[in-house]
């Protein structure tokens, strides 16, 4: 989304909240505090309706290459770690598979392409595992 869009969003958003405030208001005249409680949930709710999907826009659309030739998401987050975290790491983890905390391993991709990130292509490796993988 672009920023002007956006902002449109934000526009309606208050405008709809402030809506929504006046009937709790009216409905809610002897208990103006249940109205603002609701008001309160309904504009949070909203609000991270929104952001979500505004976060997921911004950052699948701002993936580029390090130095290195590895994938990096808007916050510089290694993509393959991303993806090797939250597709292998979880599961083995709770399996006991992987028994130390994740920054402690490696993430090996097995065809070698550096941009080849998906699950299938990864494996989750000790450090002393992938330097005898790569000899250094």
């Amino acid at each position: 989304m672009r920023s002007k869009e956006i902002q449109g969003l934000i526009l309606i958003i208050c405008l709809l909240l402030f809506v929504v405030y006046q009937l709790f208001k009216y409905i809610f005249q002897s208990n103006i505090i249940l109205g603002v409680i609701l008001l309160v949930i309904l504009g949070s709710t909203i609000y991270h309706l929104f952001k979500s999907k505004i976060k997921e826009d911004f950052i699948e659309n701002t993936i580029h290459l390090d130095s290195k030739g590895y994938e990096r998401d808007s916050n510089n987050n290694l993509i393959h770690r991303n993806v090797a975290y939250e597709f292998i790491y979880k599961d083995g983890y709770v399996d006991g598979v992987y028994t130390d905390k994740f920054r402690n391993y490696d993430v090996h991709h097995i065809d070698k392409n550096k941009r080849n990130n998906s699950p299938g292509n990864l494996k989750i490796l000790t450090r002393e595992e992938h330097k005898a993988i790569h000899g250094h």
